[in-house]
């Protein structure tokens, strides 16, 4: 064989060609393998960044429920003093209504009185 090497006899023994045709395919395998992944990894990626936008999206919608939330806390407080503004408006009304009874009461009671008094002189006829 090294007579054939020094001759310039290359030919390779089929063994090797094997090997080297075995190694093209597993070549081709893992470049074909490494291509795939490339492709789910950018698919991850793309999915991950839709994740990224829709929670963004989903943070910003849950400032805006919580601000509409305390507006509306707000708003319900500021019924609730009204509310107690107009208890404490018609406890007074009514407090004056019933002094004004009592008031409207006791002078009926002095108008009967002066009413006696007045009856009591009489006017001569001139």
């Amino acid at each position: 064989m090294a007579k054939n090497l020094a001759e310039g006899d290359w030919t390779v023994s089929p063994s090797i060609k094997s090997e080297k045709d075995e190694m093209n395919l597993n070549l081709t395998a893992m470049i074909k393998q490494i291509n795939e992944n490339a492709e789910i990894v950018q698919r991850t990626a793309e999915m991950l960044d839709g994740i990224v936008e829709q929670s963004t999206q989903v943070a910003t919608l849950l400032k805006d429920i919580a601000n509409a939330s305390n507006e509306q806390a707000q708003g319900v407080s500021q019924v609730s003093q009204g509310l107690h503004q107009i208890d404490s408006v018609t406890q007074q009304n009514t407090a004056n209504a019933e002094e004004t009874a009592g008031v409207s009461s006791e002078m009926s009671s002095q108008a009967a009185e002066l009413q006696q008094l007045i009856g009591q002189f009489r006017l001569s006829n001139a």
